[in-house]
């Protein structure tokens, strides 16, 4: 009754002034009031003597409670006190001095404008009588926990508005269960508290402490009841002497649970904020792709690029992945590639962002600061820690230099997507040769595999030393196809890993006429970004390869190459101004490769012999527009012709007409000629009607189809769509599965919403029919064909591979 007195000082006085101010107001209603309403009077003077009678008997007790403090006035118990609460209470706490810590560490003091100083000694008070430090034990209901730095008490009020208890606080007087029917997931709220769980949950909890808490399989709930009453210690008692034990403490949780968001969220912040308080120097953050989706910017990291924006605002391409990737939203746009090769994917990110910025990037400074205040995670306390970092600048408010690393990141996920896909199908493939063939060339040194410095010193010397190499020699020294029969997918398998190494293969697997010969000499050369490989060469490139190889054939009618005749295949090659700097260098290439070869047209000429008589026609025009490509047309020239017109069973003659219709109209000649009346002559070509042959695309379609065809044949997945029938696409995929297939391969990526629409109106449940799909994938791919994830990915190559 007296706290209650002492809370309501003075209130006895107010009372009697309320009193008075509703007498008076009576007094003056009843001299103003009509009689009629003079009962209104009554009640206003008749509440306000009532409450002045309450008001006197309130300062007669205010007064002798004033009177029996000043009496008797108790001192402040002492520490080995018990108050008459903690009586009643059976719990006993050992102390073991050889245990203690001796370490000690300053620790700044803090304050916070929220809290009186009264109050901070009441629970500083108050936590010191419960705290149990390290080195000593402590037993509650028969469980004895030896590493102590825990509260145990009956009492231990919280800083919060409301003054409630500290939810970490251990109360033996609590019931505990006997022993535990089912050690599982507790009930507990989301701020749980000791006193709300349940006694079984309250056993679980204590034995877990008892055993060191280190189960990696205890509730996370308990986790945090522990944390509560470590960080209370730290930052609210502000404990001095015992910062680094429970600090040390802290990261030992965090390195069992830190797998759980929440609590690597709350016990890196707090490690963070400990770091301040106890003026340790901030370390460089990890740069790593964060496991968890982060909503706001980890502290660490906000107070490490702020002093970099504040002592020199230029980021080299670490200080950017670190502000990239713990940036809010960046772990929800990172692609699959991304996270199932993050190191690659960091280590590439590294080499893309140094080439993009070479002198760093020089980040805006901004003017708004770091505010920081340290928010318990038990949601008791709160601690203002901003004096303590002087006037930082806050990263966190900019924004635009993100989107333009954004980018950086999605084309370095391209680059990755295909090694990406593999692995995701066989993770076995790491290291192997088809997972070099798909890496980045500029990460093959440090994920190439163990014996990626052989290889390279293996083509160093054959490159070197000139030594002639054969495409089922280098097949077998960089693929895992040692023995198979060289298909075109090997050899483009062989030239991706030679890429990967820096080494351009002449030919590539797109650029060979026929079929592939395994001991066909190549060219290995140094790649240069001007003369790699064409993915999907055009037509116009094609035609003029096929042209060199016939110029080669010409020009080897008398069984040796002049170096003039070599020459004027690349003057034809720099005339070709259609043509990219790329596809141009590419031929130069691939002149330097036909000059090593033994030309034998056996497999060209049975490929002519073969062709259908509409090809025939399309492949003569086209065969002496090229030998009269340089204005004239000399008699080995024809008879090389001759050869080309027989293998194909045509007359001569054809040939003599064709000759003379590429003829200027002044030279005209009979229209047929025997071969006897051209021996000796030069004939004088219209060059314009030959470039008019030449440009024929109908014609050279037609050519090229038949020439460059091999048993290997590739479609485009448009192609597929288009001329094949579905049945037969997805032989063993159920009609309706197969049409939703026919509608992904539309695009290449869909939004989650627009995929649902589409299944919903095939009356299909969306992940259902993704997994039915990709099963029949698998079965005959080998590989999933459609990406459950928003986007939706469908990978429309496997149809073409498939093929």
């Amino acid at each position: 009754m007296g706290v209650i007195i002492m809370q309501n000082d003075r209130k006895g006085f107010k009372f009697i002034k309320t009193g008075l101010i509703l007498l008076v107001t009576g007094v003056v209603l009843a001299i103003f009031l009509p009689t009629k309403l003079q009962a209104i009077f009554t009640v206003i003077f008749s509440i306000g003597f009532l409450i002045i009678i309450i008001g006197i008997v309130l300062s007669i007790l205010e007064f002798l409670s004033r009177a029996i403090t000043t009496l008797i006035r108790p001192e402040v118990p002492s520490k080995e006190n018990n108050s008459s609460d903690e009586e009643l209470i059976t719990f006993r706490i050992e102390t073991s001095l050889s245990n203690q810590s001796n370490t000690s560490q300053h620790l700044v003091n803090v304050t916070d404008s929220n809290i009186s100083s009264l109050t901070q000694e009441k629970l500083k008070a108050g936590s010191d009588k419960c705290w149990v430090a390290k080195g000593n034990s402590v037993t509650v209901a028969g469980i004895k926990i030896d590493h102590g730095m825990l509260y145990v008490g009956s009492r231990l009020k919280s800083q919060s508005y409301y003054g409630g208890e500290e939810n970490c606080l251990i109360n033996p007087s609590l019931k505990v269960a006997k022993s535990i029917s089912n050690y599982g997931e507790a009930d507990m709220s989301y701020w749980p508290s000791y006193s709300d769980i349940s006694p079984q949950n309250r056993r679980q909890y204590l034995e877990w402490l008892a055993d060191g808490a280190k189960d990696p399989n205890a509730d996370i709930g308990y986790v945090f009841l522990y944390f509560y009453g470590l960080e209370r210690r730290l930052f609210l008692d502000k404990s001095e002497e015992e910062a680094i034990d429970i600090t040390n403490e802290i990261s030992r949780l965090l390195s069992i649970y830190g797998h759980n968001h929440s609590i690597k969220r709350y016990l890196s912040d707090a490690l963070s904020c400990a770091d301040l308080l106890t003026q340790k120097e901030q370390q460089t953050p990890t740069v790593q792709i964060s496991d968890i989706y982060n909503w706001e910017m980890p502290l660490n990291v906000r107070l490490y690029l702020g002093h970099k924006l504040k002592n020199d605002p230029v980021f080299n391409s670490d200080d950017l992945l670190i502000w990239f990737f713990n940036y809010p939203d960046t772990r929800l746009g990172l692609r699959t590639p991304a996270t199932r090769l993050d190191k690659e994917f960091i280590a590439l990110m590294k080499i893309r962002l140094t080439e993009k910025y070479p002198n760093g990037l020089k980040v805006r400074v901004p003017k708004k600061q770091i505010s920081l205040k340290y928010t318990a995670s038990s949601n008791n306390f709160t601690v203002d820690l901003s004096s303590f970092i002087g006037n930082i600048p806050d990263i966190y408010s900019i924004t635009s230099p993100i989107a333009n690393i954004r980018k950086v990141a999605d084309e370095a996920i391209d680059e990755l997507d295909k090694l990406s896909r593999l692995l995701g199908r066989n993770s076995d493939a790491r290291g192997t040769f088809k997972a070099l063939a798909l890496l980045p060339p500029e990460l093959t040194n440090e994920f190439g595999g163990s014996n990626i410095n052989e290889i390279k010193l293996w083509i160093d010397e054959k490159h070197q030393s000139q030594s002639r190499i054969t495409l089922s020699e280098l097949v077998r020294k960089i693929t895992d196809h040692s023995g198979a029969k060289i298909t075109k997918a090997i050899h483009k398998e062989a030239e991706q890993v030679a890429g990967s190494l820096g080494w351009n293969i002449i030919p590539a697997h797109n650029e060979i006429i026929g079929s592939i010969k395994p001991d066909m000499p190549i060219l290995l050369l140094p790649q240069d970004n001007d003369c790699k490989a064409l993915e999907s060469p055009s037509q116009e490139f094609l035609l003029a390869l096929f042209e060199l190889t016939l110029g080669v054939y010409i020009a080897h009618a008398d069984h040796h190459i002049l170096p003039e005749e070599m020459e004027h295949l690349s003057k034809r090659v720099e005339s070709l101004n259609h043509l990219s700097k790329n596809e141009c260098n590419r031929l130069h290439l691939y002149i330097k490769w036909l000059a090593t070869q033994k030309i034998e047209f056996l497999v060209l000429k049975n490929k002519l012999k073969n062709l259908n008589q509409n090809s025939k026609a399309a492949f003569a025009d086209i065969a002496v527009a090229i030998a009269s490509a340089d204005g004239k047309i000399v008699p080995q020239e024809v008879k090389a012709l001759e050869m080309v017109y027989q293998s194909m069973g045509l007359d001569k003659k054809e040939l003599f007409s064709s000759l003379h219709s590429m003829a200027k109209p002044d030279s005209h000649q009979p229209a047929r000629k025997t071969s006897k009346s051209l021996d000796g002559d030069t004939i004088s070509l219209d060059m314009e009607r030959i470039a008019s042959t030449l440009n024929d695309t109908a014609k050279s379609s037609t050519l090229l189809a038949s020439i460059f065809e091999d048993e290997e044949i590739e479609l485009e997945p448009e192609q597929i769509n288009e001329s094949a029938d579905e049945n037969a696409i997805y032989a063993g995929l159920d009609k309706v599965h197969a049409q939703l297939l026919n509608e992904l391969l539309e695009k290449i990526e869909w939004s989650r919403d627009e995929y649902q629409k589409l299944a919903s109106s095939l009356k299909l449940m969306p992940d259902g029919a993704i997994e039915a799909i990709n099963e029949w994938s698998f079965e005959v791919y080998d590989e999933a064909i459609i990406e459950n994830d928003d986007p939706v990915i469908i990978y429309k190559e496997l149809l073409s591979e498939g093929n």
